[in-house]
Formats: C-alpha cells, sequence, structure tokens
C-alpha cells in the first residue's frame, strides 16, 4: 500500500506538471483543439452510415439470413406493386392506356430490371393453347370422368352453339381459340388449378391487363435493379416514381395510383431516421447548453462544461471515418445523450474546484489537481459504469446495435481523457465565481431548514407514490412481438396497404416459401414435397391457405402416369363417337370440321414432354407475377402462406420450423414471424446480459468504496431506474420490444453514476456541509435527462419509444440517490464518523 501511494503521489504531481503546462499554452492547446475538429469533420464524411432495418435484427437468425439471401438473388420478393384506378366510368380501353403512359415514364426512371403490366391476347392464346395440350397431364382420376361425361353429341352441340352467340362479343376471337382447341371445355375443369396459383381474388387478365373482379383496378408490378436494403437508391426510385405518376396524372385527370412493397418500408424509415435524427442531436445539445448557461450564468463555464463532449464526440467520429465505420444513422440522435452525461464531469470537477477554492481561501495553480484528484475516482467509476452498459450491446448477435453500444462506449472513453488531460489546463480564478450562492437548487439541497425540509420530505413522498405506480406497471411487463407502431411508415402508404389488400385479397400474403434449385427438374420435384408438405400442415390447422404452382407443373413421373390413362381412355369407339358430334357441330356453326384436325389427332397419340425448363417457361404460371422466375443456372418457385389468425401468436410461426426441419435450403420470408422471433431472441439476450452487466458494475464499485454495503447501496439508483424503466414501457408504449435492449443497458450504465455521486462523499450529507456537489449532481441529472428527453418528442417510433423509457429510467435513478441513497450515506456517515470512509 505504501508502494501504490507513493506512485499515486508521483502521478499526481506528473498530472499538476502537465496542467500547469497547458495552462501556459492555452492559446497553443485551443488552436490544436480547432485543427483536430477540422481535421475530424473532415474524416466523419467517410464513415459508411447505414439505414437498414434488417441491422436490427440477429445475424443468428435464419429468417433474417433468408431474407438478406433473398435480396441478394432473387427478384420474386424486391418488387413494387400498384393498383392503377382510373375516377369515374373508365373503360377498360382507358385504363390499359393510362397503364401504358405510366409504363413508359417508369422505363425512362431506369431503375428497373422489369416493369410487368399484364398479358396480351397472343401471350394469353399461347398460354391457354399450351393448358390445353397439357391438359391430360394435369387431369386426376376425377376430373377424367367429366371428360368422359362430356364426350357426347348433346354437350359438344350446347357449347358450339352457346359459341356463336357469343362470337360478335368483344373477346370473340379468344372463345373461337378456345373451343377449337377445347371443345370439351377441359379449361373449365383447369381453372381451379390457376384458381390455387391466383390469390387476387376474382383477378383476371383483359385488354392486356390483369385486372381486380370490378375491372376497375389494374395491377402492375415493377421489378427494381437493386435489393431493398440499398436504401439511397430505394429513396431516390420512389420520389422519381411519385414524379412520374404526378405528370402522367397531367394527362389522366381522374388517375389514382396506390403502391406497396418492401422498398418503401425501407425508404420512409430511413428517410424518417434521417430527418429526426438531426433536429433531436442539435435540439438535445442545445438544451444542455441552455441548462448549463442558466445556471452557471457565464459563457466561459459553458465552454468549458462543453469541451470534453464536442472534442470526444468528434474525436470518435474522425476515427470512425478513418476507418470508414459502418455505423447506424441511429448513432447520431444519440448526440443528446452523450453531451447531456458526458457534461457530468465538467460540471463535477467544476464544484469540487469550488469547493477546494473555499477550502483554501482563494485560487492556487494546485487546485486544479486537487479537484481532479478529488473525483478521478468517483467521475472513472462512472465511466466504467457507462461503458460496461453500453458496450454490453456488442454481445448481441443485431450489427446495428453492436454498432450503437461501442461507437457509445467508445466516444464516451474519448470524452473521459479529454476531460482529465485537458479540460483542467483550462481551470483559472475566472471560474469560482461561476456558482451563484443563492439559486433555488442551491437553496433546496443546501443544510436542511424547515422549508428546505418540507420540500425534500414531499418530493421523497412523490418519488415513493410514483415509484410504486410504476412498479405495479413494472411487475407485470411484457414483450410487444408485433409492434406496428415501430414502422415509421408515412400514413400514405399505410393506407396504401389496407387499399390493396381491400381490392387484390390475398395478394400480399403473411409468408412465402422460396424452392431454389440449380435446375428446373430438381425445382419441380422439390416443389411437390413441399407442397405435399404445406397440406399436411393445413390440415394440422397451422397454417390457413397457401397458393402454389405444383398442380399446373406436375412432375415427369406424375405426367407419364396421366398420359398413360388418358391414351388408354380414348379408345377407337370414342373417337369415332367424338369425331362424328364435333362434324354435327360444325355444320351448325357454319365451320369446317377440318379445323378440329389437329386436337382430334392428340387423342391417341401420346403428347411431346418437353423438358422440365421448358414446361415451366410455356405455364400459364409463368404469366403471373413472383411466382416463377428462371435464370441459366437457377430456378425459383415461391408458395404464397397465410397464417391461421386462430393459432396463439406463438404458434403462429411453427410451420416455418416445420419446414425448416424438413427441407434445409428453403428461404422462407415471413415478417411477422421475423419480427416474432427477433423480438423473443432480444428479450432472451437481454434476460442472459442483465445479470452479468449488473455482476460487472458491481465488482468495480465494490473494489472502489472497499465496502459491499456502499457498493449496493450505489447500485439501488440502477435498481430503481431499471423499474421505472419497465413500468414506463408497460403504462406508455405498451410494453417491451425488440429494441427494449438500448434503453436497459444504458439506463444500467448511466443511472447508477447518480449513487456512486451520492454515495461517495459524505461530506455533501452532513448537516454543516457546502452542498455544492449535491447540486451539481442534480445539475448533471437534469442535462442527462434533456439531452435524452428529446428522443421521446420526436415523431420516429425507434426514437420516441427509447427517449420515453430511457427518461423514465434515468429520473428514476437519480431520484432515488437523491431521497434514498444520499440521505443512507449521510446516516452511516454520522453513526460512524470516527471511522475512515473512501472519499472519492
Amino acid at each position: 500500500m505504501k508502494w501504490a501511494g507513493r506512485h499515486l503521489e508521483s502521478l499526481q504531481v506528473a498530472m499538476n506538471s502537465w496542467y500547469a503546462l497547458l495552462a501556459r499554452h492555452r492559446l497553443m492547446l485551443t488552436v490544436i483543439l480547432l485543427l483536430m475538429a477540422v481535421l475530424f469533420s473532415l474524416l466523419s464524411v467517410r464513415i459508411q452510415w447505414q439505414a437498414s432495418i434488417l441491422r436490427f435484427f440477429s445475424t443468428k437468425s435464419s429468417a433474417v439470413r433468408d431474407v438478406a439471401a433473398t435480396f441478394r438473388n432473387t427478384a420474386l420478393v424486391n418488387r413494387i406493386r400498384l393498383d392503377v384506378h382510373l375516377a369515374g366510368e373508365a373503360s377498360p380501353g382507358q385504363l390499359a392506356a393510362a397503364v401504358a403512359a405510366l409504363s413508359n415514364r417508369f422505363r425512362n426512371i431506369g431503375d428497373f430490371s422489369r416493369i410487368w403490366t399484364g398479358a396480351t391476347l397472343a401471350q394469353l392464346m399461347t398460354a391457354q393453347q399450351h393448358l390445353l395440350q397439357s391438359g391430360p397431364a394435369l387431369l386426376s382420376r376425377r376430373e377424367l370422368h367429366t371428360v368422359e361425361q362430356r364426350a357426347n353429341a348433346t354437350f359438344i352441340q350446347a357449347r358450339f352453339a352457346t359459341v356463336a352467340r357469343r362470337l360478335a362479343q368483344p373477346g370473340g376471337e379468344l372463345l373461337l381459340a378456345q373451343v377449337v382447341n377445347d371443345p370439351l371445355n377441359m379449361q373449365d375443369l383447369l381453372r381451379r388449378y390457376l384458381r390455387g396459383v391466383n390469390p387476387t381474388g376474382g383477378a383476371h387478365f383483359s385488354h392486356g391487363l390483369l385486372l381486380s373482379g370490378d375491372n376497375a383496378h389494374a395491377m402492375m408490378v415493377l421489378t427494381p435493379n437493386f435489393p431493398p436494403a440499398n436504401t439511397p437508391a430505394s429513396i431516390r426510385m420512389i420520389s422519381r416514381l411519385y414524379q412520374a405518376i404526378a405528370a402522367v396524372r397531367r394527362q389522366f385527370p381522374g388517375l389514382r395510383v396506390w403502391m406497396v412493397g418492401s422498398y418503401l418500408h425501407y425508404a420512409e424509415n430511413a428517410q424518417s431516421i434521417r430527418r429526426q435524427v438531426t433536429w433531436v442531436s442539435l435540439l438535445g445539445t442545445l438544451l444542455v447548453a441552455v441548462v448549463i448557461l442558466m445556471y452557471f450564468r457565464r459563457w466561459s463555464t459553458l465552454l468549458i462544461c462543453m469541451l470534453p463532449p464536442m472534442v470526444g464526440l468528434g474525436t470518435a467520429l474522425g476515427l470512425a471515418g478513418l476507418f470508414r465505420v459502418h455505423l447506424p444513422l441511429l448513432v447520431l440522435g444519440f448526440a443528446g445523450l452523450l453531451c447531456g452525461s458526458t457534461t457530468d464531469y465538467g460540471i463535477q470537477l467544476l464544484a469540487a474546484l469550488n469547493r477546494r477554492a473555499v477550502e483554501f481561501g482563494g485560487w492556487s495553480p494546485q487546485l486544479a489537481g486537487q479537484a481532479v484528484h478529488d473525483l478521478f475516482g468517483a467521475i472513472s467509476m462512472s465511466v466504467c459504469t457507462s461503458v460496461t452498459g453500453y458496450a454490453a450491446l456488442a454481445i448481441s448477435s443485431n450489427p446495428g446495435l453492436c454498432e450503437l453500444g461501442l461507437f457509445i462506449a467508445g466516444a464516451t472513453v474519448c470524452i473521459w481523457l479529454v476531460t482529465f488531460l485537458v479540460l483542467p489546463g483550462y481551470f483559472g480564478p475566472w471560474l469560482l465565481r461561476s456558482t451563484p450562492s443563492n439559486h433555488l437548487a442551491t437553496v433546496i439541497l443546501g443544510p436542511m431548514s424547515r422549508k428546505s425540509r418540507l420540500l425534500f420530505y414531499l418530493g421523497a413522498i412523490g418519488f415513493l407514490a410514483v415509484s410504486l405506480w410504476l412498479g405495479t406497471g413494472a411487475a407485470t411487463v411484457t414483450y410487444n412481438y408485433q409492434p406496428r407502431g415501430l414502422d415509421a411508415i408515412t400514413p400514405q402508404t399505410r393506407a396504401a396497404e389496407a387499399h390493396f389488400a381491400a381490392v387484390w385479397g390475398a395478394a400480399n400474403p403473411q409468408g412465402v416459401v422460396l424452392i431454389q434449385e440449380n435446375s428446373a427438374a430438381k425445382a419441380l420435384l422439390r416443389l411437390h414435397e413441399v407442397t405435399r408438405m404445406l397440406n399436411t400442415l393445413q390440415r394440422r390447422g397451422l397454417i390457413d391457405r397457401f397458393y402454389s404452382p405444383a398442380k399446373l407443373l406436375p412432375d415427369a413421373a406424375t405426367i407419364h402416369r396421366r398420359l398413360a390413362a388418358w391414351q388408354a381412355f380414348w379408345t377407337p369407339n370414342r373417337q369415332q363417337q367424338i369425331r362424328r358430334a364435333i362434324a354435327d357441330g360444325a355444320t351448325a356453326m357454319g365451320m369446317h370440321a377440318s379445323a378440329w384436325n389437329p386436337w382430334l389427332s392428340t387423342l391417341a397419340r401420346p403428347p411431346h414432354v418437353p423438358p422440365a425448363a421448358v414446361r415451366i417457361a410455356q405455364s400459364p404460371v409463368a404469366l403471373l407475377p413472383g411466382l416463377i422466375q428462371q435464370g441459366p443456372n437457377r430456378t425459383t418457385i415461391g408458395i404464397a402462406v397465410n397464417h391461421n389468425r386462430q393459432l396463439p401468436q406463438r404458434r403462429r410461426g411453427h410451420w416455418v420450423s416445420l419446414l425448416r426441419r424438413r427441407f434445409a435450403n428453403l428461404s422462407i420470408i415471413d415478417g411477422a414471424v421475423l419480427l416474432f422471433r427477433a423480438t423473443d431472441r432480444s428479450k432472451d439476450q437481454t434476460q442472459r446480459l442483465f445479470p452479468c452487466v449488473l455482476l460487472l458494475i458491481v465488482l468495480p464499485l465494490w473494489i472502489y468504496f472497499r465496502r459491499l454495503g456502499l457498493a449496493v447501496l450505489a447500485c439501488l439508483s440502477m435498481i430503481v431506474g431499471f423499474v421505472w424503466l419497465l413500468g414506463a414501457a408497460e403504462k406508455f408504449c405498451g410494453g417491451l420490444n425488440l429494441m427494449s435492449m438500448v434503453p436497459i443497458l444504458f439506463t444500467m450504465g448511466v443511472a447508477v453514476d447518480y449513487g456512486i455521486y451520492a454515495a461517495g462523499d459524505p461530506r455533501q450529507q452532513h448537516p454543516d456541509g457546502l452542498p455544492d456537489r449535491r447540486v451539481a449532481t442534480m445539475l448533471c441529472a437534469l442535462t442527462t435527462i434533456l439531452g435524452t428527453g428529446v428522443l421521446a418528442i420526436a415523431s420516429q417510433p425507434v426514437l420516441r419509444w427509447i427517449g420515453i423509457t430511457l427518461v423514465c429510467g434515468i429520473a428514476g435513478g437519480y431520484f432515488t440517490s437523491l431521497f434514498v441513497v444520499g440521505p443512507v450515506t449521510g446516516w452511516i456517515f454520522r453513526r460512524r464518523s470516527t471511522t475512515f470512509w473512501r472519499s472519492p
């Protein structure tokens, strides 16, 4: 101990010499700091700011990996869907003209690899012909029996007569092609297969468009050539889309367009964060500066207090830019928190400086070193606990939270270094007049008069009442697994999604299963395996409905089996019977029976079975958007799945787990399941981290105070702050969510500071002691609460939620130190006034 004491004395002498050197060269020090500010501001532009939502989800989640891989490898989910509508009694032809004008405008933007507007008549006829040609391979036994019942003269003549009456109507050409290639109306039997693929509820092709059931709305699908996570490109693209729509609206005054898609969510969340973090950080810093200026009433003191956070934060940003670090934009929103919580160091040093000056009877160059000696331990422990809370986010598997925690922790360490290595060099006699003696806080927190005692007791009663009220919320706090309020999309986009769902039915499913194989044959084989599994899950009630193209795309074994049954069905007698019935029906229509010879020749001849890739390309499924994507080395087929909403929320994603367990290489995208599991993982990580962080905070405090009781007493402010946070989350925010780890760990690191200040200086609790330290602690809490509180008034949901809970947690910690830790420490000091007490 004597060896350590001698080294500490040597260190103190060295620091005093360093401070004296800085004091003699203040002008040069100021110039160096200004040059550093310019350099680091230039470097900070190299930071790669990230606004992607996925960065706040766990990288260990298979669902997140699927989403990221899908965004990179397939365009089936990288789409923007538009609902186009013309007000009034607009005809489908007018709607088609508006869609064509929009398509031309969108094509000029240059951001889309494909613009889908529907299918032309030639495409529909080709698809229908292929469907009929492949009909024998698609019909089940029951449908083949229906064909047998229709293979008679009565049915054929009635069908021909119906077609003859409708030939002059719109679409008569397509109708004639249908009866020539399908006299038995097998297409009617195959329509249910199409309904099983197309979830748009009554939608149909007409005039080259995919129209809604009332012919008043048309669907367009845009496939950008970049993923949604590229938020700068998404923002520019969406802005150009709105400009193009506005230009077309001048040509078609009644035009209305609704857009939906993940690109809008990414872009609008990124824009919301960009707008909010700028003014939130500036306002938080401004409020902190105003409070300090109002209390000290001197600009020089304000600059002293603001110097460490400004220089430290600038240094951290410059270093991040030097190494081109990826940082979430959310970091900038915590500038007010950093500024408010780290101005504490300068405020506490000024309080210690004034107290030393009163004891010394005036200014002395040695006072700077003595003030640092008094508070080095307390402030260092405050930094240690804060950095522990911040850096604990690094253990999270969420990249965004990890980057946020590490940066805030690094910036805090930089501010701490500036506080003790640079700030005392600016101390001088002008700072001794900075603290007004008649300030209201000094009166309230000074020696206990009757008035101040009454105010103290009233405050203690109010603190107890609020703690009990928030404690009831903390006891029943729950996790919100579907916090829609955290999604900062605009009301316009939310209304567009509701409208799109109302018009197009289940066109926006809750889940998408993507089958990706390096060959079309393997993709079809896996498609049928997955479809059988989904049928089992549907029978078990784990999913509601699903839309699979499996029935329209049979595998090779099924095709050969059904073709054999088809050839056995068409005996020579049945063929002759059909020929006579068609000849009679054609004569009644005024047509030659030879038009049906190609169809009749296919009855007994086995049709050619093309390769799987050709069958997929020729299938009607290829006309619908978002179902199939074929590349040179990869075939992707999508299956839309809807949840069973009658299941409890925790079981709605059970089908995803069963599919992943059965098929290892599937990509499953389900937003609700993704959010649920991310929240569940965040909950588990928070529950595991809480005792570890608590232990990492208590152990250094135990070593610092040399008494476990004092360490636990100092941690009481953190515990009550944590209770206040949980209660505020339940009472005001609808419970905890996947971002709860941020305010919980930050509260653990910050709220304990006030317990350290209250438990570490017995003189501030003595009835005859000076109130400078207690008033300084109150000012520290006020700056931290104001710097953080601006987050609570942000319109961005994530920032607002973090701000409300974090402010409540910090406020609970301070009031605990004021009404509990401080008085208990003073009582212990008075009872043990003759014993040694560790003073920071």
